[in-house]
């Protein structure tokens, strides 16, 4: 499959919570984008629109579940 462009956004340590071991790593309450979304409201509509908010109230297996369909439907689309 061929694409005219690509675009890669790389949010290095943009957190969306904390992890399982957070306590080891004095990180309890981590949550860089859901602090941010707590002071200022994000205009980020394309991103929203692909459920990048979203992030912040899914558990693991529920984030991943989500990931693989929206890759899936982003190919679909390509391919529609």
């Amino acid at each position: 499959m061929k694409f005219k462009r690509i675009f890669l956004m790389v949010l290095d340590s943009l957190g969306v919570g904390e992890t399982t071991d957070a306590i080891n790593f004095d990180d309890v309450g981590a949550n860089t984008l859901g602090h941010i979304n707590e002071q200022c409201d994000l205009f980020i509509p394309n991103l929203k629109k692909i459920g990048f908010l979203d992030t912040l109230t899914l558990s693991d297996t529920k984030m991943l579940m989500h990931t693989i369909q929206l890759l899936n439907q982003i190919t679909l689309e390509k391919i529609l």
